[in-house]
């Protein structure tokens, strides 16, 4: 690996650093004999400068007072020959210099000795010798010499010596404790490092044998406590599922329960939802047996009474009521119109023109005067329109007994899939908004006093547990309907964000106090009194919503209060 730094190894590094310990040892002390045998040399050098030139002005004394040259010259060449001196100068009072020899090169530590020649008080002249570094250099060469061979000898049986000796006994030692952590790296705790004859070595080994028999002992321990907490595990297990059974059923229990208290308090509702088309039909065809009973008879005469332009009337008045009767949804003019349709029709002098246009309002046929009028200027214009209104009410009955009907089984069907008692434990695919309609029609009757309903429905289908989430809509459209105190609006949405299903009941009531929001889906929290709920609807949505994998959160402030429900997205629909 990149930057990782060099393996060591203990041995060859101790070997190393004792190497290098040695020859700098060699050398600090070579250094300092070097300089000790130089400082006695050169003592010795000039000491020998003394003495050669002591003995130079004894030789020379015979000759200087004879004054022969000749003889000077021959002992001044003799002198340097002999290697004693490296040059001389010699000055006689009778002739001048005789020799000048001096050295090639001065010598650094041994400094010229100059002599006075003198006999019997008589000065005869005077002798300067000279000396070189040559003798210093080459005994300080030779000690040298005779250091390295030394050093390298010493180190030659040093590394053989610890080569032969010292590695081999080390390493004896050191693969014995290796192999026995390997041992016990790979889990070996039952093995024994052997013991060796060396103290120190013999601490680490105890103390990893002994760190090896408190690991079994823990290890012992530990088998033995896992087979306890395996068994306990089992048997706490047991003991969860069987809570886990109970409270399932206990849920379920407490989902029915806010069922029936939603129920109950939907009661009053309900029964006005089915008593309103109920009455619808039973007014409806009382109003059709009434007519069958007394127009049903006279009416193959009336219609043999008529004329060819009083049955061309008539049947335009049929055709044209039972088209227009075949919805509730019928044209119904204002006061102020019907006045000026009457107006005009005294202006084009039909006769009987107030009770013309009353039948004409009744079958909602105003609308049409335009194509009628032709038809309206015969005399019997207004028991032709009556005998047909009496029909025409018939086919409206028949559209008030089928829209009534209608709405009755919606409130039926809305109820029965409430209450159905079948369970799901699996999800399946839920249409939201079917679902959210069927509820709105079970609370038709709190919703339609003073508060308004929207919804935004974008085509949502989620993967729930189908036989609980109408609660949820129920329990949410309830709170909001309690805050709202009978006056407000709430907005319905269904949206698909990030893969989720998001379904949102917002009202426009007070909100949510923030000290408390963190707390309203807590067990039998409530700030409702105590004929309104035990604390339980908003506990029960999440308990529901968190079966089906969803979420349920609210984010309010004054004026606003949204609770928030996230499914996952059927997977196909």
């Amino acid at each position: 690996m990149a930057g990782k730094n060099p393996a060591k190894r203990l041995i060859e590094g101790t070997q190393v650093l004792s190497l290098v310990i040695s020859i700098v040892t060699i050398f600090i002390v070579q250094i300092v004999s070097i300089f000790a045998i130089s400082v006695f040399i050169i003592l010795d050098l000039n000491n020998k400068a003394e003495n050669a030139a002591d003995e130079t002005v004894y030789i020379l004394t015979e000759p200087l007072y004879n004054v022969d040259d000749s003889q000077i010259i021959r002992i001044a060449d003799a002198l340097l020959s002999s290697g004693r001196i490296s040059g001389i100068v010699i000055d006689t009072s009778a002739t001048g210099i005789v020799v000048n020899k001096p050295a090639p090169v001065q010598s650094r530590w041994i400094k010229p000795r100059i002599r006075e020649v003198n006999y019997s008080d008589f000065f005869l002249g005077t002798i300067e010798l000279q000396f070189s570094d040559n003798e210093l250099l080459l005994t300080i060469k030779r000690f040298l010499f005779a250091m390295v061979v030394a050093v390298i000898a010493i180190l030659t049986v040093y590394l053989i010596a610890t080569r032969v000796l010292i590695q081999k006994r080390t390493k004896r030692v050191f693969s014995a404790l290796s192999e026995g952590i390997s041992e016990i790296g790979a889990g070996n705790y039952a093995y024994t490092i052997p013991e060796t004859d060396y103290e120190d070595i013999d601490a680490i080994i105890n103390l990893l044998n002994e760190m090896t028999r408190r690991i079994q002992g823990k290890n012992a321990e530990l088998v033995e406590i896992n087979v306890s907490l395996e068994r306990r595990v089992t048997e706490r297990t047991a003991e969860l599922e069987d809570s886990l059974v109970e409270l399932r059923r206990m849920q379920e229990r407490l989902i029915e329960s806010g069922k029936l208290s939603a129920l109950g308090q939907l009661s009053a509702g309900i029964a006005h939802e089915l008593n309103t088309p109920l009455g619808a039909i039973q007014s409806a065809v009382s109003s059709m047996v009434n007519s069958f009973d007394k127009k049903l008879p006279e009416q193959p005469a009336f219609i043999a009474s008529l004329s060819d332009q009083d049955r061309d009337l008539y049947m335009k008045a049929v055709v044209l009521g039972v088209e227009s009767n075949k919805t509730l949804d019928i044209y119904l003019p204002s006061r102020r119109e019907t006045k000026d349709i009457e107006a005009l029709l005294k202006q084009q002098n039909i006769p009987n023109s107030p009770e013309v246009t009353a039948c004409l309002a009744d079958m909602g046929l105003l609308n049409k005067l335009d194509d009628l009028l032709p038809y309206l200027t015969i005399n019997r214009n207004r028991d032709i329109l009556a005998e047909v209104s009496d029909t025409v009410i018939i086919r409206r009955m028949i559209e008030v007994i089928s829209e009534s009907s209608a709405k009755a089984s919606n409130v039926i069907e809305a109820l029965r899939s409430y209450l159905t008692t079948t369970v799901f434990d699996t999800t399946k695919v839920i249409d939201v908004e079917t679902d959210i309609k069927k509820v709105l029609t079970l609370m038709h009757n709190l919703l339609k006093h003073g508060i308004s309903v929207k919804t935004e429905f974008a085509g949502l289908f989620v993967q729930a547990r189908a036989d609980t989430l109408s609660n949820v809509w129920m329990n949410l459209i309830r709170n909001a309907v309690q805050v709202l105190n009978g006056s407000g609006e709430i907005v319905i949405t269904t949206q698909e964000q990030d893969g989720r299903g998001i379904i949102s009941v917002k009202d426009n009531g007070p909100g949510i106090p923030p000290e408390i929001q963190d707390r309203i889906f807590e067990p039998f929290f409530t700030t409702k009194n105590t004929m309104q709920g035990m604390g339980l609807g908003l506990d029960i949505c999440r308990r529901i919503i968190e079966t089906s994998q969803g979420k349920i959160w609210v984010e309010s402030k004054p004026g606003e209060t949204i609770f928030f429900v996230s499914l996952p997205l059927a997977e196909y629909v």
